[in-house]
C-alpha cells in the first residue's frame, strides 16, 4: 500500500472516530478527555508521518489526508448515522478524488519523461 495512503488513514480513522464519538457524548466534552487525548495523538503523528514522506509535499498530503477523511466521512455518515449528504457535499467530494487522480496522474506522467 502508497504510504501516503496508509498514513493518511491511520490519521483519518482516529479523526472520523472522534467524530463520531463526539457526536454521540451526552455529557460536557472535558469528561471525555481521557478518550480525546489519544485519538488526537494519534491523529498528530500520523499528519507528522504523513507529510515527512520523502519526495511528498504538504500540499500533496492535505490531498490524500482530506480524500481519506471525506471518504471516511461518508461511509459514517451514509452507513452509520444514516443521514443525508447534500448534493454540493457529494460535489466537494467528488472534486477531492479528482484532485487525487490529477495528483497521481501527473506524478506518473512526469516519472515517465524525466
Amino acid at each position: 500500500m502508497n504510504p501516503a495512503f496508509l498514513f493518511g488513514l491511520m490519521a483519518g480513522v482516529p479523526a472520523i472516530l472522534a467524530e463520531y464519538l463526539y457526536k454521540q457524548w451526552t455529557g460536557p466534552w472535558w469528561t471525555g478527555l481521557w478518550l480525546w487525548t489519544p485519538l488526537q495523538l494519534m491523529i498528530g503523528y500520523a499528519i507528522y508521518r504523513l507529510v515527512n514522506i520523502p519526495g511528498l509535499s504538504i500540499l500533496e498530503a492535505f490531498v490524500v489526508f482530506a480524500a481519506c477523511t471525506a471518504t471516511l466521512r461518508i461511509v459514517l455518515s451514509v452507513f452509520i448515522l444514516h443521514q443525508h449528504i447534500t448534493t454540493g457535499a457529494w460535489i466537494a467530494f467528488g472534486l477531492i478524488v479528482l484532485a487525487n487522480i490529477v495528483r497521481t496522474f501527473w506524478e506518473s506522467f512526469h516519472a515517465i519523461t524525466r
